[in-house]
């Protein structure tokens, strides 16, 4: 018997068990579905197999499978979309979120911008008019007295924000940059000098020239030492 005849064969016990219940159904048509069977797609377009109810149900889920964007009607497939899908929504969920807080601040802050622009307008005006040339003297002491009482409440409010203010610095980014600078090439100077030493030192001795270089490199190294002293005490008082 030739493998045609096989696979037909087979095709016929496959496609009489899809007449028995939905669950033989399936397994058959996955069956089906691994299989290279000749004639499947002349046995499923020539029969009708599953009832109205069933086509509608199978219908909607290869919609939702067009939706989705799976080839694959299994379960699996459903499952891991539905996950993607899920995880896709907190993340905008939290991004909304996110965004919510956002405006909320923006919001408090244009409010109190705009009640502290209410307030500047107010006062600029009070202090701007002219004074009722028919007001008394009493009036005129009185209004002066609440101006200077208003002034004085809001030097307090400055006082007490500038307090709240950080210490200017010791020493600012730039130069604290600059000493940087300044110690790689002390350090470098340093290294050049010592390559130097060593290279004399399959010369006759010369012990004038080595004292003058060896005093050269201990002021050079004092000078290195004292300048990352006067960084760190710099970079430690910023710190307090």
């Amino acid at each position: 018997m030739s493998n045609q005849d096989i696979s037909e064969d087979r095709s016929d016990d496959i496609l009489r068990s899809l007449a028995g219940s939905p669950s033989h159904k399936a397994e058959s048509y996955y069956e089906l579905k691994g299989k290279g069977l000749p004639r499947l797609s002349s046995a499923f377009a020539n029969a009708q197999f599953l009832p109205e109810e069933l086509e509608d149900y199978v219908t909607i889920l290869v919609d939702i499978a067009d939706v989705l964007g799976i080839d694959d009607l299994s379960f699996s497939s459903f499952s891991n979309a539905i996950c993607s899908l899920s995880s896709e929504e907190l993340s905008l969920k939290r991004s909304s979120l996110r965004m919510q807080y956002a405006q909320d601040e923006l919001l408090a802050h244009l409010a109190s911008a705009e009640h502290l622009e209410s307030l500047t307008q107010k006062w600029i005006k009070t202090i701007q008019a002219e004074p009722d040339p028919n007001a008394s003297v009493s009036a005129l002491e009185r209004r002066k007295a609440a101006l200077f009482a208003k002034a004085k409440e809001y030097q307090a409010e400055l006082d007490a924000i500038m307090s709240q203010m950080p210490e200017t610095p010791p020493v600012t980014a730039t130069q604290l940059h600059a000493l940087h600078k300044e110690l790689k090439v002390k350090e470098q100077q340093l290294k050049e000098k010592r390559a130097r030493v060593e290279a004399f030192q399959g010369v006759p001795p010369n012990l004038e020239l080595a004292r003058h270089e060896l005093r050269n490199a201990r002021d050079e190294q004092m000078k290195l030492i004292q300048l990352r002293e006067r960084l760190l005490d710099r970079m430690a008082s910023g710190m307090n």
